[in-house]
């Protein structure tokens, strides 16, 4: 199984994903935005980041960007609910432009996060 990072401003969303994520043996690691970026990133290398892309001030593409330059494999999950501050290309940017390896569409359902998790762990070939 593999070591999952979750950052989201939302508590409550946080930990929805790591009582979903440890169900299938995950081992899991919530943060709040700022928090993964100067400390959690740094201790241990996770095998993916689960990160939502509005997380005020939409620091979201940031977070990614930051993670990516960090460890240029990190293996990124991005979540987008629909959100006025969010544009389509905010969300084109964050597979393309940012390098998240899949974006996951707000709400999901188990299936959908856990499908999402394994396509992300795939190794690209």
């Amino acid at each position: 199984m593999a070591y999952v990072l979750v950052i989201d401003d939302n508590l409550l969303m946080r930990k929805m994903l790591r009582a979903l994520l440890e169900e299938e043996g995950h081992e899991v690691v919530e943060a709040a935005a700022g928090q993964a970026r100067s400390e959690i990133f740094g201790e241990q290398l996770p095998d993916v980041v689960i990160t939502d892309l509005v997380i005020p001030p939409r620091e979201g593409l940031e977070t990614i960007r930051e993670l990516r330059r960090k460890d240029p494999q990190v293996k990124i999950l991005a979540m987008a609910a629909k959100d006025r501050s969010l544009t389509p290309e905010d969300i084109v940017r964050a597979t393309g432009d940012y390098g998240a390896r899949w974006t996951l569409p707000k709400p999901f359902s188990r299936a959908d996060l856990l499908g999402a998790v394994d396509a992300v762990l795939v190794p690209r070939g």
